[in-house]
């Protein structure tokens, strides 16, 4: 698998992987390859560009299932990224969101990560629906305004916050890996 980093002045530092442009740090992958390899299903809401569904779906462990969800169709990366895994259409429309839960209450321990174009949403419509040790994370997530703006200078980070911990429901959650994942942008919980 090809990793590169990527560095613009203008638009910040970030990794490219088998030719695609992810929408993350370079510092993100050591944090996230500490926990892949621990889960039966993974959730994407949000292919973007497509970079990190290809890194995952090369990463997760053998048997593992992915599911990535977007409204644009991906063509780019479904020669490297088994077909399947993609899913066409809006994460809250009445049988993506059915589908969404099915899979989260039924297929082993799951990781959901909320990458989509409201990501706040996406957390607090799924959050309730995670089994006991399921882990659920956010993008572009600030706990605090300041301590962000210190994480976007450490990182060449030029994107603004989307997701805040103010704005999301962690009743029956527990902070995981909290301190590492913020750093590079992802707010990350465990269910309880």
């Amino acid at each position: 698998m090809g990793i590169e980093t990527i560095i613009n002045d203008n638009n910040g530092e970030y990794i490219l992987i088998n030719g695609i442009l992810t929408g993350q740090t370079p510092k993100f992958l050591p944090i996230f390859d500490k926990i892949i390899d621990q889960f039966d299903t993974i959730i994407e809401i949000g292919t973007g560009r497509g970079g990190l569904t290809s890194y995952i779906f090369n990463k997760k462990k053998i048997g593992s299932k992915l599911m990535s969800f977007d409204i644009k169709d991906r063509k780019n990366i479904k020669t490297i990224v088994n077909e399947e895994c993609f899913i066409i259409g809006d994460c809250f429309n009445q049988q993506n969101k059915k589908s969404i839960i099915e899979t989260i209450t039924s297929n082993g321990k799951v990781l959901l990560l909320c990458d989509g174009g409201n990501k706040e949403k996406e957390f607090n419509t799924f959050k309730d629906h995670l089994k006991i040790n399921d882990v659920i994370m956010l993008h572009d997530f600030s706990a605090d305004g300041e301590e962000y703006k210190k994480y976007q200078s450490d990182n060449n980070w030029v994107t603004n916050s989307e997701s805040h911990l103010r704005n999301i429901n962690t009743n029956g959650l527990k902070k995981f890996m909290f301190d590492e994942f913020k750093s590079v942008f992802w707010g990350c919980f465990k269910k309880l």
